[in-house]
């Protein structure tokens, strides 16, 4: 329970931040010293051109292609995590309630679900998920899916004589 809560906070707080760097840095105000300590914290992310397979999250099935998408090394509990964007033709509607029918059937938990955003967990591998949509309009909308690899603990491991 405290993970998923986590991970919604977690969730919007890196939503709040990214736009907050972008509002500074259009506006050409300097940055706030926390903002470059967390830098410091975060490892650099790697581009990424091509799709990449995430565990027990199927790849959506409508009209998408990807545009872009960065790769990044973990933190304190994440091992990595990778952030793709498609555009889609559909809205943000259909996309959103398939991940919801989607995630339900392999077993994520879902802890928290809007029109345009789901968060889900993985609770046999503590992996999450966020997943948004936004620019909704005539062409379809763009679709955000990132993806936290969590960092395996030694709770998991086998315990007794033969470990």
């Amino acid at each position: 329970m405290h993970l998923k809560s986590f991970l919604q906070s977690f969730g919007l707080c890196v939503l709040f931040a990214a736009l907050s760097v972008t509002m500074a840095q259009a506006q050409n105000a300097p940055v706030h010293p926390a903002e470059a300590i967390t830098k410091l914290r975060v490892p650099p992310e790697r581009a990424l051109t091509n799709r990449v397979e995430l565990p027990d999250l199927p790849e959506y099935t409508g009209h998408a292609k990807l545009v872009g998408g960065t790769q990044s090394g973990g933190t304190d509990d994440v091992d990595q995590s990778v952030n793709l964007v498609y555009q889609a033709r559909e809205d943000s509607t259909t996309i959103i309630n398939w991940y919801r029918t989607v995630l339900g059937m392999y077993k994520w938990d879902i802890g928290s679900a809007t029109v345009r955003a789901v968060i889900a967990t993985n609770p046999r591998t503590g992996n999450s998920c966020s997943i948004y949509c936004d620019n909704d309009g005539a062409r379809g909308c763009k679709l955000h899916v990132s993806y936290a690899f969590m960092k395996k603990t030694d709770s998991n491991a086998p315990t007794g004589a033969n470990y």
